[in-house]
């Protein structure tokens, strides 16, 4: 509502000058947005006005800018490295030479270590989601293949019930001693607001305030051969992993 000044105590709304469906990448630019008194909304499938197709190229010309200065950048710096300045296709090149060395010893279960950390919690710089960073270490003496599985815990507001926040699965090839470092995110936390009241049962009034947080992770790592290691935030999540345990199962809770 306007407060001051020409129009005072008219009910104004954002709206995009040049629509989504007209030209998308410009969807998400600030300098697409305009106040506009609510009885002056745009009315859908109008077309453009002199002045709004003007803006649109203005627009257009500002994306595609940028667009091409982000494929300069990445030209520029060139394919992805490992803290070895190994590109992808290097690495591969080497595990595989290492494999065919290393004979029948190669296919024996590996020794993995695992470490991980949540390390930002929801932001504007994380687009309001949980950072999960996680590191592999292969202290075998020969090199091997895995696969890894990393689950990211939430948990209800009301009844405190466990819920999967994201699933993330990886094959990881390895030579004796690497390290392989990745990251991984949650959805933006208010997408499990919702789903969370859902499993709480909330009814509307009991939904007021309510919010999911972040428990925890639970990492499993396994080979051809089975099960290798696992590492979860405290001992609370473990016997979700442990493969001695009957009752509790990461398979069995919802995943939202």
């Amino acid at each position: 509502m306007i407060k001051k000044g020409r129009g005072v105590g008219e009910k104004v709304i954002f709206e995009l000058i040049i629509p989504a469906d007209r030209y998308p990448p410009a969807s998400n630019q600030l300098a697409n947005l305009r106040l506009v008194p609510l009885g002056e909304k745009r009315i859908v499938d109008a077309p453009l006005t002199a002045r709004e197709k003007a803006t649109g190229s203005q627009l257009r010309s500002l994306v595609e800018e940028r667009i091409e200065s982000m494929e300069i950048a990445a030209f520029r710096k060139g394919p992805a490295v490992n803290q070895l300045g190994q590109t992808e296709d290097e690495q591969l090149r080497l595990w595989k030479a290492a494999m065919e060395d290393s004979g029948e010893i190669a296919h024996q279960k590996p020794k993995i270590r695992l470490k991980a950390k949540m390390s930002a919690s929801p932001s504007h710089m994380t687009r309001d989601r949980w950072r999960l960073s996680t590191e592999f270490t292969n202290t075998s003496t020969h090199p091997t293949e895995v696969t890894t599985e990393i689950w990211m815990i939430g948990y209800t507001e009301k009844k405190r019930k466990y819920f999967v926040m994201a699933h993330h699965r990886r094959d990881l090839k390895l030579r004796s001693g690497e390290i392989r470092s990745f990251d991984i995110f949650s959805k933006p936390r208010s997408a499990y607001k919702n789903p969370a009241d859902d499993l709480d049962g909330l009814g509307k009034k009991e939904r007021k305030g309510t919010r999911a947080r972040y428990r925890g992770f639970m990492i499993q790592v396994t080979h051809a051969t089975g099960f290798v290691e696992f590492l979860t935030t405290d001992a609370t999540l473990d016997k979700y992993l442990d493969p001695k345990e009957e009752k509790f199962s990461v398979k069995d809770l919802p995943k939202l």
